[in-house]
């Protein structure tokens, strides 16, 4: 982890986004992104909801729209208020929230070097996001993500990043 919480590969996607949407000349351009996109990547990432612990391979689709959504939370989400199951007063929390459409426009934006043109349908976007939901009953589901309304996600507010290596 670097400065803020943030990983250097969340600073780099970061910096290409600026470098491409506000033509940010100071900033990563394709080229920098692609030459440093593999150096930095991690090869995994242990996370850990309420009841389980999961390692996210640094090659997998849940792994990179976790980066994703934690590099550009600030900009690119709507805000939605988030109250736990148990209904405790007190706990509700603003988090950040993310649509397919919005992942559509930033992945449109990736060298196919960073995120090959499959990964990039709407189709099997959503197709990951449901799998990876919160309250999904499956054995190849990491609850990563939590999903709070038609289409819209956000990162499961009790996921921790336990390990170092990230």
């Amino acid at each position: 982890m670097t400065s803020g919480g943030r990983t250097t590969q969340q600073f780099l996607l970061k910096s290409f986004w600026n470098h491409v949407i506000r033509k940010d000349a100071f900033s990563a351009g394709a080229t920098y992104l692609t030459d440093y996109w593999y150096v930095i990547r991690p090869t995994s990432m242990t996370v850990q909801t309420s009841f389980q612990r999961f390692v996210l391979g640094g090659h997998s689709m849940a792994y990179f729209l976790l980066v994703c959504m934690q590099a550009t939370s600030e900009e690119t989400a709507s805000n939605v208020v988030f109250t736990p199951a148990k209904g405790n007063p007190g706990t509700e929390k603003t988090l950040a929230a993310f649509n397919t459409r919005i992942f559509l426009q930033l992945f449109q934006l990736l060298p196919d070097e960073i995120l090959p043109p499959y990964r990039k349908k709407r189709a099997y976007i959503s197709s990951i996001l449901a799998l990876n939901e919160v309250d999904k009953d499956s054995p190849y589901s990491k609850h990563v993500f939590q999903r709070v309304g038609h289409g819209w996600y956000t990162i499961n507010p009790d996921l921790r990043i336990t390990n170092d290596s990230y």
